[in-house]
């Protein structure tokens, strides 16, 4: 027990180095994001930033493969919040470009895709999860929900992240065939829409 004192110890020493080490990485991340943060142009500052993100992302995903446990799972953590960060600036940038990249890509970074149709118009919306419905990417349990028959489909907070819902809960009209005609639709208009659809 005595002799092993010194090795763990070591160990212990080597993982809160590490923990000092992504502590430096993180702190001269924001160091290099903060002359950002004072450019005025809206469009000159994303232009900046996202490769910034994109590449500090990078740094933290190679930090993450030697570094203990916990500072790994913290390091990865961040540099997904990172990528997210920097494609939701790519997508204001470039839509005709990052679209059909973020329409394929895993939930949450589909979900940068759907926050901006949502803001968007409920038809940019529509169309954004009825293509990802109707994909390979859809969860068999949804795509079996849908299909039951026209109507409203309620999908809980966790089969709403599942296809890129953020918000919680969502609530699909869908027709028929299984195609979403309209998304967390209230009043009049989602009454006007289910009639129509109960009326094919």
């Amino acid at each position: 027990m005595i002799r092993a004192l010194p090795a763990a110890l070591l160990l212990v020493a080597t993982g809160l180095a590490r923990a000092d080490d992504l502590d430096a990485i993180l702190a001269r991340h924001r160091a290099e994001r903060a002359p950002i943060a004072r450019i005025g142009s809206r469009t000159v500052a994303a232009s900046r930033l996202a490769p910034l993100l994109e590449g500090q992302a990078a740094e933290l995903r190679r930090y993450a493969e030697t570094a203990p446990v916990a500072s790994a799972a913290l390091a990865r953590e961040r540099a997904t919040r990172e990528a997210l960060e920097a494609a939701s600036l790519r997508l204001e940038l470039d839509p005709a470009t990052s679209e059909p990249f973020l329409a394929v890509a895993d939930e949450r970074s589909f979900a940068v895709l759907v926050e901006r149709a949502s803001g968007e118009s409920q038809e940019k919306l529509v169309s954004v999860l009825e293509a990802r419905l109707r994909s390979r990417l859809c969860p068999a349990n949804v795509r079996a929900r849908l299909d039951a028959g026209a109507g409203a489909v309620v999908l809980d907070p966790e089969e709403a992240r599942s296809v890129g819902v953020r918000w919680g809960r969502v609530e699909l009209i869908v027709d028929a065939s299984g195609s979403v005609k309209g998304v967390d639709l209230v009043g009049d208009e989602r009454q006007n829409l289910l009639r129509e659809l109960g009326s094919r």
